[in-house]
């Protein structure tokens, strides 16, 4: 549920209502549980030296440079 994503959100930090959504758009266009099938998102979601703001910016160019790469591939260009 978006409740619980909205959890999970908190539980690495992102407790602003940006980040939080930012989190939840993640895993809806990623899987509920992107984070636990990139191990790399992960580290970076439970790095406590980086802001909300930053694991949040960090989420989106990920999400977005993935989507545009799938774009590229379904139109064949590499």
């Amino acid at each position: 549920t978006v409740e619980g994503l909205v959890r999970r959100a908190g539980d690495y930090g992102l407790t602003d209502e940006r980040s939080a959504a930012v989190f939840v758009t993640t895993a809806w266009l990623l899987g509920q549980d992107f984070d636990a099938q990139h191990p790399a998102l992960k580290a970076l979601l439970l790095d406590k030296a980086l802001l909300p703001m930053q694991k949040s910016a960090a989420l989106e160019a990920f999400a977005t440079a993935l989507l545009g790469a799938l774009e590229q591939a379904s139109r064949g260009r590499p």
